[in-house]
Order: C-alpha cells, then sequence, then structure tokens
C-alpha cells in the first residue's frame, strides 16, 4: 500500500461580492466527498484548478461547474474522479469545447449529477452516465432522529423574491422583468398559504442555506452543523436541491416545492434528481399541484414517506468513490 498517496477536497471562491453570502450547498457536496477519505491534504479551489501545481492528488470532483470555466480544464497534477458533475448552463459552450471534452475523454465515464448534462456530454461523443448526486449517499455519515421535533422551512419558494429582496439588488430585479416573474413577488404569500396552514407557518423554523460568514467561520464546520439540523428536523419544506437530496439521504420526510425554477439553467440542474423526491409543483399560474399523495395545505401533524428510488444511486456512488479511494492508496490510478 502506498504512504504517499494524497486526497485533495473540493473548496469555493469567497462569499459573493453582491450578496455577501455563501451557498452551504457547496459545502455539504465536499462533505458528501470527504466521508471516502482517508485524509484531506488539501483544499482545491473549483475555480482555480487549472492553476494547481502542487504534488500530484487524487480528487472526487463533484458538483456545479463552474462559475470561471477560462479555468478548465484542471491541472495535470489531479486525479480525478468526476461523478455528480454539473455543467453550469450559462457556461455550457466554454465547458463543451474541444479542449474540455478531451479532458473529460481521458476520464471517463463520468457519472452525471443530472440528465441534462448527461445527454449533453454524449452528444459531444463522451461516455456518461446519470449517477446522480453525491449528497445522496450522506446516510453514510448522518441519520434522521428528529429529535428536535420541529418542521423546517428551507428556503421555500427561494425564486419568488419579495419586494424588499428585489429593491436590494438592481440586477436580479432586471432579471426579474426581463423573465417576467417580476410579478411573482406579489404572489408568494397567496401561494404559502396555499400550501401550508396558517399554524405551520407560525411553528416552523426557517433557515437559509445561504450564510453570511465571519472570516474565522470555518464553513465546512457550518455545512456539518446545518446538516445535523436537517437530521434532527420532523418534517422538512424546501426549494433547495441540496437541503433536500441530504434529507432523502439521511432519512428525514422532505418535501420539495418546485416553483420560479423556469429558466434554462435551472431546469437542467433539476433534471433527473427532481424524480428522486416529493415534489409539489407551482406553475407559471401559481396552481399548485402535488406529484405525490399528500393533503394540502400542509399541517404539523402532516404525514408522508420518502421515495426509495434514490438507494440505487446512493450505493452505486459509494462504491465508485470506495473503490476510487482503495485504487489511490494501492497506486492504481
Amino acid at each position: 500500500m502506498s504512504t504517499t498517496s494524497l486526497f485533495g477536497l473540493m473548496s469555493y471562491a469567497p462569499a459573493s461580492v453582491t450578496t455577501n453570502t455563501i451557498n452551504l450547498g457547496d459545502y455539504i457536496q465536499s462533505i458528501a466527498a470527504r466521508q471516502f477519505l482517508p485524509k484531506v491534504d488539501a483544499l482545491i479551489d473549483r475555480e482555480q484548478m487549472s492553476n494547481y501545481d502542487g504534488d500530484d492528488i487524487n480528487l472526487i470532483m463533484n458538483g456545479w461547474f463552474m462559475t470561471h470555466p477560462e479555468n478548465w480544464p484542471p491541472s495535470k497534477h489531479i486525479r480525478p474522479l468526476i461523478t455528480s458533475f454539473h455543467i453550469n448552463g450559462s457556461v455550457e459552450n466554454q465547458m463543451l469545447s474541444e479542449e474540455s471534452i478531451r479532458y473529460l475523454k481521458s476520464h471517463e465515464p463520468i457519472g452525471c449529477r443530472d440528465s441534462h448534462t448527461c445527454d449533453l456530454l454524449s452528444s459531444k461523443g463522451v461516455d456518461a452516465f446519470f449517477s446522480g448526486c453525491l449528497t445522496l449517499t450522506l446516510g453514510n455519515t448522518y441519520k434522521h432522529n428528529g429529535c428536535s421535533g420541529k418542521v423546517l422551512f428551507v428556503n421555500v419558494l427561494d425564486e419568488f423574491k419579495s419586494l424588499s429582496e428585489l429593491i436590494l439588488h438592481p440586477r436580479t430585479t432586471y432579471g426579474r422583468i426581463k423573465s417576467g416573474l417580476f410579478r411573482d413577488a406579489f404572489y408568494k404569500r397567496g401561494i404559502m398559504n396555499k400550501l401550508f396552514d396558517k399554524r405551520l407557518q407560525l411553528d416552523a423554523n426557517y433557515l437559509n442555506q445561504s450564510v453570511r460568514p465571519r472570516k474565522a467561520d470555518n464553513l465546512l464546520d457550518m455545512a456539518d452543523a446545518f446538516l445535523k439540523q436537517l437530521a434532527a428536523a420532523k418534517f422538512v419544506v424546501t426549494s433547495k436541491l441540496h437541503t433536500a437530496l441530504p434529507c432523502l439521504a439521511m432519512g428525514t420526510p422532505v418535501i420539495f416545492i418546485n416553483g420560479g425554477l423556469y429558466e434554462y439553467a435551472n431546469i437542467g440542474r433539476l433534471s433527473g434528481l427532481i424524480d428522486l423526491l416529493n415534489v409539489i409543483d407551482v406553475d407559471r399560474n401559481h396552481n399548485v399541484t402535488p406529484r405525490f399523495d399528500i393533503k394540502l395545505p400542509l399541517t404539523v401533524d402532516s404525514e408522508f414517506s420518502n421515495r426509495s428510488s434514490y438507494k440505487e444511486y446512493a450505493d452505486k456512488l459509494t462504491a465508485q468513490c470506495r473503490q476510487f479511494v482503495a485504487n489511490a492508496l494501492n497506486g492504481k490510478q
């Protein structure tokens, strides 16, 4: 067995300069990868992977790619397992360049987080398959215990921005006007009343997957604490994939509210994954339609079970990551 194998873990750019926030969803995906690593020798910035010039390092390369495609493909010193891979719709052309396709083909097969990314890569001749998201394996580490007894609302109808949010972020407001979604701000309360009774709206704990960290904050620790809150919940309602999928993995009953995600990039991001969840759709006319057997409005006493179809993907991802690490430790990469 090699004693020199190095292992990296994905890290991410600083907080958004426009909102001063960090999306814990990125760090939740890193925690999912960290479960399988014997150690972490270095943090590898997703947006700077082409600039890595350290010793050869093994990296589970999962998640959302990326804000700066000019820094792709990664350095030759990174030995990747490319799985649960999603291409950001706004940079598809750059991520599907000839150079990128050559790189991806050299690391086939590519596990794709969503079916849209799988179709994109397959259309370019890349051996790709739908792997699902690596967060589906978080049940290896976190288990639902329901000890808080609380219902959690995590960014419910997050895409339905309030007027105060739109006023604070002119760029978002412009995008909403351009896409015809500006009026959604006036309808959010009515939709919430269709979905949840008043008692549940008052009693639920409201969490945000995006946080404003201080310089001293360890974001992996913050993501870990967030996951533990999900595990302790009675049930969770969210419009965030990386809240919903971890809940599915750990066994916390979860409902995904699918509303406002009408743009091309969002539709692709959900493809395949949304079929694993209990979903309530909110259409452009603000009609509310469950895809599973549930009575609306939801109450604090509502009961439902998660779907089990995610398990085959979780098991395959677990086996894939364990084999990758074993090969690295034995010098077979």
